[in-house]
């Protein structure tokens, strides 16, 4: 059994294994092919790429065709399982969507929580906890990023991320962070928010953030 980058774990040299991983891998390295039954919102553009939002004003039948897109990020961070099912809450999720013709490039989800963390930054992409108790304010978080394989290191993530923060009325600093953070992830948070992090998790999550 052989496990991907991609996320898929497949028999090499099983026919059906091959062609299914060859289906997965192409979504994870190009992005995944994207026909909406309707149109969505347009919210700006990073690097002349259109970005949209799917929101609680999206029909369910595009919710739901985005939902199966947006299982390419999932397969491929497998212990990071925030992600996007479509599902309409009071937590107002959301999915941002960057397009490269008919493909979904890159990608955001976010959602209101009302509880964080404040972190600080230390040598070595390490964090630290500011004071004891969480932060009871109210403010949108960043659950997932995810950018196609083919497309990343172009700075697509970091103006995806300052398209969102604008649509909130705030800055990226000011966002709040699902919590544990993948490697890349503190990378990319070190660059946007190099003063306090707002992070949002339990308490088994704050500790791995930690380690």
């Amino acid at each position: 059994m052989t496990r991907c980058a991609c996320g898929l774990s497949y028999v090499r040299e099983l026919a059906s294994d091959e062609e299914l991983h060859g289906r997965v891998h192409a979504e994870f390295h190009s992005g995944a092919e994207l026909h909406l039954p309707v149109a969505l919102a347009s919210i700006g553009s990073v690097h002349g790429y259109p970005i949209v939002v799917a929101d609680m004003r999206t029909p369910l039948a595009t919710r739901r065709a985005l939902a199966r897109i947006a299982l390419v990020a999932q397969r491929s961070m497998p212990d990071f399982p925030i992600g996007y099912d479509g599902s309409l809450t009071d937590d107002d999720d959301r999915l941002f969507v960057v397009l490269a013709n008919d493909r979904m490039i890159a990608m955001a989800i976010t959602s209101l929580d009302d509880s964080y963390w404040v972190l600080q930054w230390r040598e070595n992409l390490r964090l630290e906890l500011v004071g004891t108790e969480q932060l009871p304010d109210q403010r949108q978080k960043v659950s997932r990023v995810w950018v196609a394989n083919q497309f990343r290191r172009r700075g697509i993530a970091r103006g995806l991320i300052d398209s969102v923060a604008t649509l909130f009325r705030r800055r990226a600093h000011e966002l709040g962070w699902e919590l544990p953070l993948t490697t890349d992830g503190r990378r990319l948070l070190r660059t946007l928010v190099p003063g306090d992090l707002f992070g949002h998790g339990d308490t088994f999550a704050l500790e791995e953030t930690l380690d």
